[in-house]
């Protein structure tokens, strides 16, 4: 469990922001990128159509990024799904590295 100063971390640093955190298999994956950013584009356009009116919408409606865990660029896997849907979306790619290894290596 996060430590409640974290969520405070996280707050301040989002703040208005509406944080799209999409994470899934490295370079290993086989599945094709464009076909899974679509369905994700596909079913997070939905989600937000479909909540848009509802009480569970506070109205903390931020600009739209992606947030990245930093894997290195691919053809395939998590850092071409994540890089195809900020472009379909039109928003731009956060980075949160949580070791060295993910930050040098990213796809910034």
């Amino acid at each position: 469990m996060a430590n409640p100063s974290d969520k405070v971390l996280l707050d301040e640093i989002l703040g208005d922001y509406h944080a799209i955190v999409i994470e899934g298999p490295g370079s290993s994956d086989n599945r094709d990128p464009a076909e899974v950013s679509h369905r994700l584009v596909q079913l997070l356009n939905k989600h937000w159509a479909e909540s848009h009116n509802s009480k569970n919408d506070e109205g903390k409606r931020g600009k739209k990024v992606v947030i990245t865990q930093g894997d290195p660029a691919s053809d395939k896997g998590i850092a071409a799904i994540t890089k195809l849907v900020a472009e379909k979306l039109g928003v731009h790619r956060f980075l949160v590295a949580f070791d060295d290894y993910h930050a040098k290596n990213a796809d910034h």
